[in-house]
């Protein structure tokens, strides 16, 4: 296994439709917010350590998932480290030289995490390669205050990974979930709520390949459910957004082998 050395500066939109997680643990667990609130579809309901500045979290994931996100999290930086649980086993007989050590660690590395323009929260997207029949993966993260590490959501599983970047660009907005009204002596009424990014534009897809693939296995697998995703534009800037599809995309077949296709995603809180 390997890390991919671009990572976040990869072409296209990607996102992971399905979680694939088993035997979720932590180092360090507050009571009232448990390690397994990473696994539901609300981010602001969090894991949080019961200790402070630094916590671990592990997980097993089966062959062929190839992509990580976390979203909702304090921490600044994340180290990831990729194992094949199963070890290796050697011939009998077989020594190593004095003072070298085998090692079943296929990926160590440090990640700074990404921020998602809502206030102090950060998110991160690593895609690797895995081809072993499970791996365990570790994430220790850290903070760069004297506080207990949280985190929102975390995702595992297989990027679908659209391949080319937004014609024009990725237009991106707000919807301000505030409620407001009008009082009778014309003043207003403001009940200040969450605000959430919105994100859409148009791709070109090879029509049988790319678009069937964005409209059918991804669109009406997932319907409103909020997934992971991964959005770049034609610069190569990235956003990383727990997110659910705002409308259902919809094509135009201009030619015999390309069709366009919008998306439009909002983001969940």
């Amino acid at each position: 296994m390997t890390i991919d050395t671009c990572n976040n500066r990869k072409e296209g939109q990607a996102c992971i439709t399905k979680n694939s997680m088993s035997n979720l643990t932590a180092d360090s667990e507050n009571e009232n917010y448990p390690i397994d609130n990473v696994l539901d579809e609300h981010p602001k309901r969090k894991w949080k350590a019961a200790s402070v500045g630094e916590s671990t979290v592990q997980f097993s994931t089966a062959s062929g998932n190839n992509c990580l996100a976390i979203f909702n999290t304090n921490a600044t930086k994340a180290v990831i480290t990729l194992t094949d649980p199963n070890g290796v086993e050697w011939e009998a007989g077989v020594e190593w030289e004095a003072g070298v050590e085998w090692s079943n660690v296929d990926f160590a590395g440090e990640h700074e995490l990404t921020t998602l323009q809502q206030g102090d929260s950060f998110s991160l997207w690593v895609d690797f390669n895995n081809t072993n029949s499970t791996i365990s993966v570790s994430i220790k993260l850290t903070t760069t205050v004297a506080e207990p590490v949280e985190v929102g959501i975390i995702r595992c599983g297989i990027s679908n990974n659209i391949g080319v970047n937004p014609l024009r660009g990725v237009r991106e907005g707000l919807i301000d979930y505030s409620i407001v009204k009008p009082l009778s002596n014309g003043a207003e009424f403001l009940k200040k709520r969450d605000i959430v990014r919105t994100f859409s534009g148009r791709l070109y897809l090879d029509r049988d390949r790319d678009f069937y693939n964005y409209m059918y296995a991804i669109a009406r697998e997932v319907g409103q459910e909020p997934i992971a995703w991964k959005i770049t534009d034609l610069n190569l800037s990235d956003w990383t957004v727990f997110g659910k599809l705002n409308a259902m995309p919809n094509g135009s077949h201009d030619d015999p082998s390309k069709t366009n296709i919008s998306f439009n995603i909002r983001e969940v809180l």
